[in-house]
C-alpha cells in the first residue's frame, strides 16, 4: 500500500490525514465483503 501511496497521493491532492482516513475505509469494506471466511485482520 506504501508503493500505491507513493504513487497516487500527489494526483489526488490529499494529505496523510485523509489518505490514512481511505485506506481505513477501504481495509474495512474489504475485510467486511471481501476477506475470505475466517481471515482476521493482522497488523
Amino acid at each position: 500500500m506504501d508503493e500505491i501511496q507513493a504513487r497516487i497521493q500527489p494526483f489526488l491532492s490529499w494529505d496523510d490525514a485523509k489518505w490514512t482516513r481511505e485506506k481505513q475505509a477501504y481495509e474495512k469494506v474489504w475485510q467486511d465483503s471481501y476477506a475470505p471466511p475466517g481471515h482476521k485482520k493482522t497488523k
